[in-house]
Order: structure tokens, then sequence, then C-alpha cells
């Protein structure tokens, strides 16, 4: 099934592949068993299955048509401050308002942020098995100070601490943002001489923001190496396609089911890993580039340089450094 389509063509809806088309035919044999129990007083209101389909309809509609999924939840949420529907097997909740939001984590000793990135790091942004287990088993937190009666059952790095530290450090530097400003302004300025000053040009404002402009940014955060590598046309193709399938991944069925999304995500996924192995490693490794730099063209901003070595020096796997650094730039 190839649900996802080109950049500048935008989705579409396709048929169910054979396989999913057969699932879902065995689960609807126990529909009205399944659609017959009764929820507790205290669940939220249940946003109603894609044309009456029991079950499987929400779920169905969020593969073949996300945007019409996300429209009609969004109406739904207008008038509501809670709604449930399932995706498969796995019951969701969409929760809107500050204060509901901040009680709902506030009362609950298992909801954490912690979930939400463990989601991200094992579907969107490509960990290994190995690499999302050092996550998920740290209980440590992010403070500088390990949570109470955590230390010593720990071993290794306190990996969400660092990953906190690191990123709160350097994102919240005002140097290092204002180096990708300049950088992005240096790039883009260029990019846009093409149209002399004082002439009528006509252009596709979409088509250039996600051309032109995505293209810049892209190359102001991980340096003109990457984008050269497989073209730029080809990176931008391959960032966008991975775009349009980042919520299906998270709440995605199995993937023999729903292939596509996991086939797109690779296809940007291996960009970045042929990057790290062939020009960005090799490259760290021989060269000793001063931290004084802010943008090099082939290890590219110094946030980017600094994330990608913190990753490599606590031991995580050159695919899972791929997978976030594409999750990066897809911010």
């Amino acid at each position: 099934m190839d649900i996802a389509s080109g950049f500048r063509d935008g989705p579409r809806a396709v048929p169910l592949p054979p396989t999913g088309v057969l699932v879902v035919s065995l689960v609807l044999v126990l529909a009205l068993v399944i659609s017959s129990v009764q929820t507790s007083k205290n669940e939220p209101w249940t946003l109603p299955n894609w044309r009456g389909v029991p079950v499987l309809g929400n779920t169905i509609q969020y593969m073949v048509d996300n945007g019409s999924f996300i429209t009609r939840a969004s109406l739904a949420m207008r008038t509501r401050d809670m709604i449930k529907f399932s995706l498969g097997l796995t019951p969701v909740y969409l929760v809107t308002g500050s204060r509901n939001v901040q009680a709902l984590f506030r009362k609950s000793n298992s909801l954490s942020s912690d979930k939400f990135l463990l989601m991200v790091m094992e579907t969107v942004m490509c960990f290994t098995p190995e690499d999302y287990a050092k996550f998920a088993n740290d209980k440590t937190g992010r403070l500088p100070e390990p949570m109470e009666g955590t230390a010593a059952k720990h071993q290794g790095p306190r990996y969400w601490a660092e990953f906190h530290h690191h990123n709160a450090r350097n994102l919240s530097l005002a140097s290092n943002t204002a180096a990708l400003t300049a950088k992005f302004y240096d790039i883009f300025r260029e990019r846009v001489r093409v149209y002399p000053l004082g002439e009528w040009t006509t252009v596709n404002l979409l088509y250039f923001m996600r051309t032109q402009m995505a293209g810049a940014a892209i190359k102001a955060m991980a340096g003109e190496r990457f984008l050269e590598r497989s073209g730029e046309e080809n990176v931008l193709d391959a960032f966008w396609d991975y775009d349009t399938v980042t919520m299906r991944l998270m709440y995605s069925l199995p993937k023999w089911m729903d292939p596509a999304p996991w086939r797109i995500r690779e296809r940007f996924h291996r960009m970045g890993i042929e990057w790290l192995k062939d020009d960005f490693d090799p490259l760290s490794e021989r060269d000793h580039v001063p931290d004084e730099i802010d943008w090099h063209p082939v290890l590219g901003l110094r946030f980017m340089r600094g994330y990608l070595n913190w990753g490599k020096r606590i031991g995580l796997g050159i695919d899972t450094r791929a997978g976030y650094f594409i999750g990066f730039l897809l911010g």
C-alpha cells in the first residue's frame, strides 16, 4: 500500500492492502460482541467510528485519510475537553486546555513526557531496540541528581539527564540560535537573488517554501554535504514524505499491515546513516573542528555537531544517531 506521495502533490487516500482487508474482515466478525461492551461512566465521550464501521472505523480513516480524521476529531473537541477513540487495539485520549493537561500529569504517577518521547524514539526516530532500552530502563530522571531510590539500581550513563542537559544547555544559548539564524539568512538570501530587484516575478509560494526555504534551513543546520550526497531535490522529497507519516508511525498498525510509512521513514533515515558513516564521523575523528566555529560545510551547525558527537560518546549506534538527526531536522 502506498499512502504517501511526493511533496509536490500532497497526501491522497488509497485503498487498504489485501492483508489489511483480511484482518479488518476477521475483526468485524467480533464487532457486535465487542461494541456491546459497556464503558465506565467515568470514560470521556467516544468519537463515533468512521462511516459506522464497528471497532476499526476510526483506525481505517486514520490510515487512508488522515487529514479528514484530524479535522473530524478537531471539530468534536470544540465542545468537549476530552474525547476517546481507538487506533487498532490502543485507546487514545485527546485532551485540551492547559488546566486539564496540567491536572492529568499532576495526578498521575505513571504519566510523563518521557513516555511520549519513547514513542517518538521507537517509531519516528528509528532508535535501535538496544538504544531504546537504554532510555526506557533509565529511571533516574533528568535532574542533575538521580531520583530518590534509583541511583543504586542504575548502571551506565544517565541517558535522560544527559539528553536534557545537552538540549537545554545548547538550545538556550543565544549564541547558538543566533548562529543558526544568521546562517539561514545568508543561504536564503543567496537563493532569492535569482529574482532581480525591480522585476515582477510569479512564484508558487507553497512550492517555494517547501523547496528553497526548506533547503536553506536544512543546509544551515546540517551543512551542505548532507544535501549534496543524494541531491537536494531527492533529500527534500524524502523529507516531506517523512513529514506526512510521522503521526501514522507513532500510532501505527503492525508493520505488516501498513508498511508504507516504514518504507518512507527508511528512505530518509538511510540518507542520514550514509552521511554520518561516510562524511560526518570520518571527518570528526580525523580533524578537530574548534567549538568556536559556528558552521562547517560538512559537519553543520555547532549545536548539531555536539548533538551527534554526544550520542557517539555515550555509546548510541549510528542508526540511532541518524534517527534523532532526521527527527531534529523535522523539528
